[in-house]
């Protein structure tokens, strides 16, 4: 029920209020409110009519103006498949297909999780007597392999005495593998006494760098060693999205112009979107829906590609974060591989303050030139490396507490990594109305792809974490 207004010049409850005015009333044909006079709710006695008045009079008089521009919320001005839009692509024939890969002979091993120690007539510098080493992998040793212990220093013969020669780590020859951890080697640059009582310390998970082969005069062959290509498997995954729009809706009047297309716009940016989320962080799987009946494939992100092929992760701290981290960040992602010398970074929003917050760092050239060496806020070289930046919004948008997406830079190097389509995006309708089932249309967005990351080791993972570096 309309409230009663109140005269304040009275304070009297008026007349007729709640309906109309005073001395309003009906027209000569019983349509609509006619008033004359003065209108005793108007402020002051006033006269006339009001937006106000007429508001609450006859509601749905005043025409209110419609904004057509409609706001799609969440929408980024950067492109949200931005990664799959860098892609090349190739057409497959199966939903399931290899991707094949060699790589070079492996160069560094490492030995066991525990000290080690050699003494007695396997340090005789002229005919050293084999002894095992424990190992992380010994298949990756040959037979008459020379190898190297990074970090030990050998010993130098001079007069008589052994002293240690600075830089020139111990050497020494594989003569067997035993088993899968075990080695048999000859130390060539060790040290030892006549009662045969010098030792030799090998800390645990000490580098052994693989020198090659070390051939004897007499020697017409060496240990055979061959390069195949690997399988490695990926799963084609399917992706759908739908919309259903009725008859009634396509042909009714609307307050702003939102038509079937502006909904199959929208749907097809969802479309984009959890592809592209897809190809980030997928898992590899094939599993069976009972209640469906049906067997679903979801395919192998490019994180867990990553991963599994051994990319380089790189931890970096903002609290103390300093330019020569970067520069050891880009020594880590570029050396070791045979990658591009250009690399694509896609990160969070929480990289860029902290790489900007880095001081500048100047250097004296010549006595009377200082030249300041910084970054560019797009991109970072060093020596002829270069990765140029890109913020991705989806990691903002997977990340909105900040503890962990927002904080990666994906190092990507984009000849080694691609897309393989089974089916391209396409569109259906379906014209359900002939069916008996619904009266309208529905559109269905179709594709069947999977991300390839060809060369693992040719990318890498940056992780900006909060606080100072852990200490030593």
């Amino acid at each position: 029920m309309a409230e009663i207004p109140v005269n304040p010049a009275t304070s009297g409850t008026e007349p007729g209020a709640g309906t109309m005015p005073q001395n309003a009333g009906s027209g000569a044909d019983g349509i609509g409110n006619h008033g004359s006079g003065v209108f005793p709710t108007a402020p002051n006695g006033g006269a006339g009519l009001s937006d106000g008045l007429t508001r609450t009079i006859a509601p749905g008089l005043m025409r209110d103006q419609n904004d057509e521009n409609i706001v799609k919320m969440g929408w980024s001005q950067t492109p949200i498949n931005a990664m799959m839009r860098d892609m090349g692509s190739r057409k497959v024939n199966s939903t399931v297909f290899k991707h094949w890969s060699v790589d070079l002979r492996v160069t560094e091993g490492v030995t066991d999780s525990a000290e080690q120690t050699v003494s007695g007539k396997s340090l005789d510098r002229n005919n050293p007597k084999p002894t095992d080493i424990t190992v992380a992998d010994a298949y990756i040793f040959d037979e008459t392999d020379q190898i190297m212990f990074n970090g030990i220093s050998g010993y130098k013969l001079e007069n008589g005495v052994f002293s240690t020669l600075p830089h020139v780590n111990i050497n020494a020859v594989v003569t067997a593998v035993k088993d899968a951890t075990t080695i048999t080697v000859q130390f060539l640059n060790g040290e030892t006494d006549a009662e045969g009582k010098k030792n030799l310390t090998i800390p645990a998970n000490t580098s052994i760098a693989i020198l090659g082969h070390a051939a004897a005069e007499e020697d017409a062959s060496t240990t055979p060693w061959f390069s195949l290509p690997t399988p490695d498997e990926q799963y084609i995954q399917k992706f759908m999205v739908q919309s259903q729009v009725s008859a009634v809706f396509q042909q009714s009047a609307k307050e702003v112009n939102w038509t079937e297309n502006d909904v199959d716009e929208v749907i097809v940016h969802q479309l984009l979107e959890d592809i592209e989320k897809t190809y980030l962080f997928s898992v590899k799987s094939y599993t069976f829906n009972p209640t469906e009946k049906r067997y679903t494939r979801t395919c192998s992100g490019i994180i867990e590609q990553m991963m599994l092929g051994g990319s380089t992760t790189v931890d970096l701290y903002k609290g103390d974060l300093e330019f020569s981290d970067l520069l050891d960040a880009v020594n880590k992602t570029f050396i070791g591989n045979s990658g591009s010398n250009t690399r694509y970074g896609y990160m969070g929003c929480n990289v860029a303050p902290a790489i900007w917050g880095i001081k500048d760092v100047t250097k004296m050239v010549k006595m009377s030139e200082f030249r300041a060496f910084n970054y560019d806020f797009a991109q970072l070289g060093l020596m002829g490396y270069n990765i140029r930046f890109y913020h991705h919004p989806l990691f903002d948008k997977m990340d909105k507490e900040g503890k962990s997406y927002r904080n990666w830079a994906l190092i990507l190097d984009r000849q080694y990594i691609e897309r393989r389509v089974y089916r391209s995006m396409e569109e259906t309708v379906l014209e359900l109305k002939k069916t008996g089932t619904y009266d309208g249309n529905s559109r269905v967005w179709c594709e069947m792809s999977a991300p390839v990351v060809k060369y693992p080791k040719a990318h890498a993972l940056w992780i900006f974490k909060d606080g100072n570096r852990p200490s030593a």
